[in-house]
């Protein structure tokens, strides 16, 4: 008898289990499929990044393109991102820039990642209740700076994470034909 109940109640807890995971996998599907159709692509008319964001999640509530700013709110308001060009005026090289970004985070940032290229840097971590993300790019032999960043609460990471993911993937400076005037000296 005792047998029996246990490999009854193994059967059933390895159906929940492939139930879980089908439907897991569904939802996952149905995400990212959801994701690749509805990304609108954004070039700035000065300095010439680029990215893309999902406009269903996320609208622009700050383009300030003459300054080479722009900011988007998730529709819920509880994601931020900014996306901004500059110029270098100040020649800062990468390691100084570096330094900059973190002493201007505010609080006590806990930084986990890290990673360093030649001409470019991300900081990611948490800061306080909230996660952070923060890619810079150096472009037109680091005449410019480019920076990617997003902020949300640590509760959605599994959810933000994946946008995150795509958008920093699709964060360019800009190159060829559609670099600035500046670029092109």
């Amino acid at each position: 008898m005792m047998r029996s109940l246990q490999r009854a109640f193994t059967r059933i807890f390895l159906l929940f289990i492939f139930i879980a995971f089908f439907l897991s996998n569904a939802h996952s599907q149905n995400f990212n499929r959801r994701l690749e159709e509805e990304w609108t692509n954004y070039k700035d008319p000065q300095f010439g990044f680029k990215f893309d964001y999902p406009s269903t999640i996320f609208e622009i509530v700050n383009n300030t393109s003459y300054y080479g700013k722009v900011i988007l709110l998730s529709k819920n308001k509880r994601a931020k991102i900014t996306v901004s060009g500059a110029d270098n005026d100040l020649d800062f090289v990468l390691a100084e820039y570096r330094d900059l970004v973190i002493s201007m985070l505010e609080g006590e940032p806990v930084i986990d990642y890290s990673p360093i290229g030649q001409s470019w840097f991300v900081l990611s971590g948490n800061l306080g209740s909230d996660i952070f993300y923060h890619k810079v790019i150096f472009s037109c032999d680091f005449r410019l700076i480019n920076s990617f960043e997003i902020s949300f609460p640590s509760v959605d990471k599994v959810f933000y994470e994946r946008l995150v993911e795509i958008m920093e993937d699709h964060f360019k400076p800009a190159r060829g034909a559609d670099e600035p005037e500046r670029c092109r000296l």
